[in-house]
This record gives structure tokens, C-alpha cells and sequence, in this order.
């Protein structure tokens, strides 16, 4: 007999009674989460014939490039148990070796960024993986014989880095193996504040140009005009 009650959230409390031949036991049990990535669990329960107390517990994390689990527990005076497990996958390819968070499945890819940028999330079918130091991620496994979406999490990205495409939709056949590349931007945004010669304010909607005249922008408000790339400190007018 197990009941199981949520809290609110992902925090789940529950108790349940366990009965084999002449042997009964009562315990009590939380699970939840302890942010984005960590899951833990915690039990407590007694033997009604013995009359002793076991406890135990586990907590599972997402480190981004391998899963952590490190559990434990007490049964009686005289019993402990610990126990730690690392678990994941690993990709050998040409562009170097690559790990993932999950075992990888026969039909997967490598995701890579034009530029190399760690901690960039993607969201697969099989969850969601971080780029390494070289910009690169498994994709441990995608959908066979049907499209799968591929998509990096635009705020993971640095302020100053923009994506010129950042979903891809493939479709693989059994066993395949796919590189995906996203090509990334460098920009530098700046935000200006003008004044006229006359003290006032540029007024709303004014075109801006470059020295050859081209367009670039037109103010977004009075005195405010944003500049999505000043990295070549282009003249404005």
C-alpha cells in the first residue's frame, strides 16, 4: 500500500506499508528537486518485527557533461551502505572526443558552434545538453525516420553573441550518425543617448545612416537610438 502526495512543485511526500508473510513494514519518503539539475530522495522506515529503523537516501545531479549520484543509508545498529556512480556517454570523432549527461543511443550527432563557447544549452529529444570548451555537444540520440528538433536556448548565450539560425529539424535513419553546425555572431550592442546641437533631444523615428549614407537605424524613442553591431565603430549621422 503506497500513498503519494504532492507539496507543490516537484516535492512529492508519501508513505507506504509493506507486508511479506509475518514481516510488516511502515516508512516514509520525500522526493524532489533542489534546482534546475539536482533531484534527491530520502526514505525512512521500520520493521515491525525486528523493530528497527532503516533510513536512506540519494541525490541525483545533471553536471552537464556526466551525472553524478551519491547515495546512502543506515538499517539497524550495525548496517551502512554508501555508494557514488558517475554515468553518461562518450563520442570519438573528427573534431575530438565529446561527453554527454546521457548514454548515447544508435541514432545520434554532434552539435558544434562555430565559435567555441562552453555552457551553451540545447535542448534534444533525449534532454538537454551544454556545449564543452570547444563549443561542441552530443546529441545522444534523435527521433529515426522522423524529424528532430534541435534548438539552442538563446539566453544561455553571452550578451555580446548572436545566432544566425539556432534550430535545426532533421530527419535520420537508423544508426546514423549527423554533424550540425550553428553558425554564431560576435556583436557588440550599444545603446545611445543623443542630444541635437540645440540641447533637444533627436526626435522619435529619426533615420540614422552610415558616411556612405546607407541606412542603419531609426530611433527608437526620443534621444534613444540602438545599435545592434558597433564592433567596427562605424560613423553615424
Amino acid at each position: 500500500v503506497n500513498v503519494s502526495i504532492p507539496i507543490g512543485g516537484s516535492q512529492r511526500i508519501g508513505t507506504y506499508m509493506r507486508s511479506q508473510g509475518d514481516k510488516t513494514t511502515y516508512g516514509l519518503q520525500n522526493s524532489g528537486a533542489l534546482g534546475e539539475n539536482t533531484n534527491y530522495y530520502i526514505s525512512a522506515d521500520r520493521d515491525d518485527q525486528t523493530r528497527e529503523n532503516s533510513f536512506n537516501g540519494n541525490i541525483n545531479t545533471n553536471l552537464h557533461y556526466t551525472q553524478l549520484s551519491i547515495g546512502g543509508g543506515a538499517s539497524g545498529d550495525n548496517q551502512r551502505n554508501y555508494s557514488a556512480t558517475l554515468s553518461g556517454g562518450m563520442a570519438a570523432h573528427a573534431h575530438g572526443v565529446t561527453f554527454s549527461p546521457y548514454e548515447l543511443k544508435d541514432t545520434f550527432a554532434i552539435a558544434r558552434l562555430s565559435e567555441p563557447q562552453s555552457g551553451i544549452e540545447i535542448s534534444t529529444p533525449q534532454g538537454r545538453v551544454w556545449t564543452d570548451r570547444w563549443g561542441q555537444a552530443v546529441v545522444p540520440g534523435m527521433t529515426e525516420w522522423r524529424k528532430s528538433r534541435i534548438e539552442i536556448n538563446a539566453n544561455t548565450l553571452p550578451k555580446s553573441m548572436d545566432l544566425a539560425n539556432g534550430i535545426k529539424s532533421i530527419s535520420a535513419a537508423h544508426a546514423s550518425f549527423k554533424e550540425l553546425d550553428f553558425k554564431v555572431l560576435n556583436t557588440r550592442r550599444v545603446m545611445l543617448e543623443v542630444k541635437q546641437a540645440d540641447g533637444n533631444w533627436l526626435p522619435k523615428g529619426t533615420s540614422i545612416v552610415d558616411e556612405k549614407n546607407n541606412y542603419l537605424v531609426s530611433a527608437v524613442d526620443s534621444g534613444r537610438v540602438f545599435v545592434t553591431d558597433m564592433s567596427e565603430s562605424p560613423a553615424l549621422y
